[in-house]
């Protein structure tokens, strides 16, 4: 992941709530530049200010299909909060944007307990979450019942092991 560009902290004058916006530092990134790339180390989630990013991902084929395009004042890479130690996709900056880059260890280990209400997601983003969670298998679901078949990988996860 390339170096951050502005080292600056985020505020909430940025839209980002108080708590979760001292864990966060501004990025700007050029048109055409992977935030990211499918199958990285997943290691930080994204809001982004100003911009406008596509979300890709490669089939096996090589070909490339676009599964998302987020826009200004939403949130991206959340996965990592939930499943996931590698990107399901590629992120690359349609526009020139500015964006907030939130560590993942920043936000689980933040004693703050703020942070977890200010996390509150849309239902797509939750639901991206849980399928990603199934289909990497640390969770099943079944309805609306969801089981944790094995807690010691769960926390492996979230402890970034």
């Amino acid at each position: 992941m390339p170096p951050l560009d502005k080292p600056d902290a985020a505020g909430p004058e940025d839209g980002i709530p108080s708590a979760l916006a001292a864990l966060g530092f501004r990025r700007s990134v050029a048109a055409g530049i992977l935030v990211f790339r499918q199958d990285e180390r997943a290691e930080s989630c994204f809001f982004l200010e100003r911009g406008e990013i596509a979300l890709r991902r490669r089939s096996r084929s090589g070909d490339e299909v676009e599964i998302a395009r987020i826009g200004e004042g939403e949130w991206f890479g959340e996965i990592i909060l939930f499943a996931s130690s590698s990107f399901p996709a590629q992120a690359v900056a349609v526009r020139d944007c500015e964006l907030v880059e939130f560590r993942r260890s920043a936000i689980l280990g933040s004693p703050d307990p703020e942070v977890a209400i200010e996390l509150g997601m849309a239902p797509e983003t939750l639901s991206r979450a849980l399928r990603q969670m199934e289909e990497e298998g640390y969770i099943k679901v079944q309805g609306s019942r969801l089981e944790i078949p094995s807690c010691d990988i769960l926390r492996s996860l979230i402890e970034g092991d």
